[in-house]
């Protein structure tokens, strides 16, 4: 019988760069790191990949974007040739 280590795992997300970029992902899966890879932003988290999936509600902003007025939970920047990007992801999902 494996341990309860076993039962959790790292899983990456790619982000296409757009406003609202909501994610399916296990449920109660917690964000590690968001960079660029292969010239994609991608966040990294781990899963439980038994766990229901849920929906979770991601947004990408460049630096002076606006951000709205909702909530949300800083993830991470990246940089993409002159653009930085910032990862949120809107509270209520986190």
């Amino acid at each position: 019988m494996g341990s309860i280590a076993d039962e959790f795992t790292v899983w990456k997300f790619p982000f296409l760069i757009d406003d609202e970029c909501p994610i399916e992902m296990p449920g109660g899966a917690k964000v590690l790191y968001v960079d660029t890879q292969g010239g994609a932003i991608c966040l990294w988290a781990i899963v439980n990949p038994s766990a229901q999936k849920e929906l979770r509600n991601f947004c990408i902003r460049g630096t002076g974007h606006p951000l709205g007025a909702e909530r949300h939970t800083y993830h991470g920047s990246v940089q993409q040739g002159p653009f930085v990007w910032h990862v949120f992801e809107r509270d209520g999902a986190a």
